[in-house]
């Protein structure tokens, strides 16, 4: 468990803390929730962990079943109108001390999880390793226009117009399902980018007569490097959203060129 992050969460609902410093899962404090199947409830510690999957509950959880997760401090239930991606369960959000958000799927065998970060500069904090996350891929992306790379480390940089009409710089993190952003100027949450353009040749990225499958605003496209040839990758421009276009094939060959094998 070296390589893996420990994450001390928090209740979103009362801000109180859910760290059980007595009940150790994977030899660390587990996270305390309550948890229900609608017919039995009783008490689950889930591995701190994150890229864990290991728990302990008093009685045994159905694979594949969703299940209700509430605070043991205020008994309020912890859900969101989040959908998991791979199965479509609500997501479970935990606060993340000082850093952001860890959801998880409510259903029992998913392992579908995200990490949202508030600022870019606590991906140093995090150590952010490629195995930690879910899909393991560091996005390589090319601008469809002039085809130079707006990656620099864990940075991807974008020129971005707002509703406003201000101009600014956008900085997303280049790990899949690894939402960080950071931004020059001002972009309320739930807010669609008026434009989004390449820092080099400044050219919009916004594909027109196409919209996210998950919002309908606007997308853009990018290029992203995968095994002997490039893939399109499209994602939302409205912040909140976390739409992407990337198949499962294309998935695939993305985790192959990212690869320690090639």
């Amino acid at each position: 468990m070296n390589d893996l992050i420990s994450l001390t969460v928090w209740c979103p609902n009362c801000s109180k803390s859910l760290m059980d410093n007595e009940k150790l899962v994977d030899g660390k404090p587990s996270v305390k929730l309550e948890i229900s199947d609608g017919k039995k409830t009783g008490t689950i510690h889930l591995s701190s962990y994150y890229g864990s999957y290991n728990f302990e509950s008093v009685f045994e959880t159905e694979t594949d079943k969703e299940h209700t997760f509430s605070c043991t401090q205020c008994g309020d239930a912890i859900t969101s109108n989040i959908k998991c991606e791979d199965c479509q369960a609500k997501m479970v959000p935990l606060n993340i001390e000082g850093i952001g958000m860890v959801k998880i799927c409510s259903r029992s065998g998913c392992k579908h999880h995200t990490i949202e970060v508030e600022d870019l500069e606590y991906l140093d904090y995090f150590r952010v390793k490629k195995e930690m996350l879910e899909s393991g891929t560091y996005l390589r992306t090319f601008c469809p226009h002039c085809h130079k790379s707006n990656v620099d480390g864990n940075i991807v940089k974008f020129k971005i117009t707002n509703q406003k009409g201000e101009s600014g710089d956008l900085f997303l993190s280049p790990y899949l399902n690894l939402f960080t952003n950071k931004s020059t100027i001002d972009i309320p949450e739930g807010e669609v980018l008026k434009d989004i353009s390449c820092p080099f040749c400044e050219a919009s990225l916004i594909i027109k007569g196409a919209n996210c499958k998950e919002c309908a605003s606007q997308i853009i496209g990018l290029n992203v490097a995968a095994i002997s040839k490039l893939i399109e990758f499209r994602f939302c421009t409205k912040k909140g959203c976390h739409w992407h276009g990337l198949s499962a094939d294309d998935m695939e060959s993305v985790l192959l060129e990212d690869s320690d094998a090639w």
